[in-house]
Parts: C-alpha cells; sequence; structure tokens
C-alpha cells in the first residue's frame, strides 16, 4: 500500500506569526519615520507583506494536502554566530523537506550556471537583475541543521547520519506568486528539480515520497523525527525596528566619515537602516549599494 493511501491529516505541530509581528513593528514605526529611512521602511512593509501572502500560500497548500504529515512552521536554528530562519519543514513518513518559500514579483529565469536572473517591468521598461540564489540559501540552512543533528552523536552513528542526510531530507525552493513565469529550461537538473511553485507542492511532495526507496517510519517515528527537528528551534525576541532607529540616531549625532575614494565597503554604513554599504557596478557605472538590497535600496555613486 502507497503511504499517502493511508489515513491521515497534516499536524501542524508549530506555527508563527512572527512576519505579523514584524508587520505590526514596522507600521507602527512609520508615522514617526524620518525622511531619511521613511522610503525604507515602506519598502520593508511592501516585502513583509509579501512575504505574509507567500507563506498563506503555502500553508493553504499544506493543510489542504490530506496527506499525513508534520509541519513546521518558521524554524529559526543557531550555531554560534551562524543562524537559520527556515520558512517551513514537512517531515512525513519517508523523507524530510524543507521549503525556501518565494513570493517574487517579476519572471524568474534560471541560468546554465545555476543564476537566478529576476526580470520586471518598471516604468514602461524591463528591468533585469540578477537575485542571490534561494536555492544555495536552502542549502545553507540545511547544512546548519546536519551540523547541529550531528554533534549529539557518536563517531559512527554521526558518520553514516552525514552521509546519507541528503537521501532522507530534501530541499525545495517553493515560488508563491502565481504570476511569475519561471524559465529553467538551461538550469543544471539538480537545482531545476528543486525549484516548483506552490500549487506544485503537494504532488512534488507525494512523487518525491514515492521514488524514494528509503524505508517508511511508523506513525510514532514520524512524530518522534518531528519533535526531533523541533528542537533545534530558539525563541528569540526580536526588535525589527532597531535598524532604523540607530541609524536616525547616527544621522542626528552626524557623520562620523564621508564618501570619498580611499573609503571601503567595511567603513561605510547605509544611512538608511545602518548596514554595511558594498560596491555594485551598474548600467551607469560603479555606486555604493546597500548590503541588504532588495530590503533595503539605498544606492549612492562613488
Amino acid at each position: 500500500m502507497d503511504l499517502f493511501h493511508k489515513p491521515g491529516e497534516p499536524i501542524f505541530l508549530k506555527e508563527s506569526r512572527a512576519a505579523q509581528e514584524k508587520l505590526r513593528q514596522l507600521e507602527a514605526l512609520l508615522p514617526s519615520a524620518g525622511e531619511a529611512c521613511r522610503e525604507a521602511v515602506e519598502q520593508d512593509i511592501r516585502l513583509t507583506k509579501a512575504g505574509i501572502a507567500g507563506e498563506e500560500q503555502i500553508l493553504f497548500e499544506l493543510r489542504n494536502s490530506h496527506l499525513p504529515l508534520y509541519v513546521l512552521h518558521d524554524l529559526f536554528i543557531r550555531d554560534g554566530d551562524l543562524t537559520a530562519q527556515i520558512d517551513f519543514v514537512v517531515i512525513t513518513p519517508k523523507l524530510n523537506f524543507f521549503l525556501e518559500c518565494k513570493n517574487l514579483f517579476g519572471n524568474i529565469q534560471i541560468g546554465a550556471d545555476g543564476s537566478f536572473v529576476r526580470s520586471l517591468r518598471t516604468e514602461g521598461k524591463t528591468v533585469r537583475e540578477g537575485i542571490y540564489s534561494p536555492v544555495t540559501q536552502n542549502e545553507r540552512h540545511m547544512e546548519l541543521v546536519k551540523t547541529l543533528r550531528s554533534k549529539s552523536m557518536g563517531p559512527l552513528r554521526r558518520s553514516i547520519f552525514l552521509s546519507s542526510f541528503y537521501d532522507f531530507n530534501r530541499p525545495f525552493v517553493v515560488l508563491a506568486n502565481p504570476k511569475t513565469v519561471l524559465d529553467a529550461q538551461q538550469a543544471p537538473e539538480d537545482i531545476r528539480s528543486q525549484v516548483i511553485r506552490a500549487d506544485q507542492l503537494v504532488r512534488s511532495i507525494k512523487e518525491s515520497c514515492q521514488q524514494s526507496k528509503e524505508f517508511s517510519l511508523s506513525p510514532q517515528g514520524t512524530e518522534k523525527m518531528a519533535r526531533k527537528l523541533l528542537s533545534l528551534h530558539v525563541e528569540e525576541p526580536k526588535d525589527y525596528t532597531a535598524k532604523y532607529r540607530e541609524a536616525a540616531v547616527r544621522k542626528e549625532e552626524g557623520p562620523s566619515r564621508r564618501f570619498g575614494t580611499q573609503e571601503t565597503a567595511e567603513t561605510l554604513r547605509c544611512p538608511w537602516c545602518g548596514s554595511a554599504l558594498i560596491q555594485r557596478n551598474g548600467k551607469f557605472g560603479a555606486f555604493w549599494g546597500c548590503s541588504q538590497f532588495p530590503n533595503c535600496r539605498y544606492a549612492r555613486k562613488l
């Protein structure tokens, strides 16, 4: 009997309202935001709303999957200075799925080298821009999970666990915006297979489990696995507006440095959000851009 023919419904072992809390904090800050950072706060609000809409789409698909699985929503893990914010972990009797949810505006093209390029229509023009690979982002999250879980194991068990980790754990990047057109024809197969649309999620989970040759856990074993992954979660209260208030304080105190030809990215800070600036090259030449792009779109010519 196929494992998904067994009776069972999804169980949400961890739910989250972190994004809603971030939105609440940002909207409360907006009326008092200074001119220098108001645009950045508004952009942050737009991105947060888009993120919430994307996660709601994934939640809808999982709630209506009618599959015997466990869902962990918004898992935050830490190992020293390394952290990972995982949108969803879905635990089934056969496989665990790590989902990176992206509600991206515009169309996405994945190149032969695995690079992601987004095309946007703005002011009557089509603008193409490279974006950080969500596949790489998801892989880094999973590597941190692998490291944390292996720490409490003995040498032999750790060796087996590390070598077989990706046999039992699979990554998916889920594009939640139904208007996004995905062009992955040139993408390497290992990357193309990871990027799916939200309406393909349940089918992709089913197909991956059906094709897997790994053994199936019992209902008790599946719950135990879900709770092991949940135990990695760390609750940390977050102030999503601190960077804007700190930037405002620095502005009132006056700039500690001026932009000049001898400055480096390490010495410069974004006046909107306080993050480091990095040197970029654009259509009109080199410029300083915020390292938090696209969350912050501050830019200044060299």
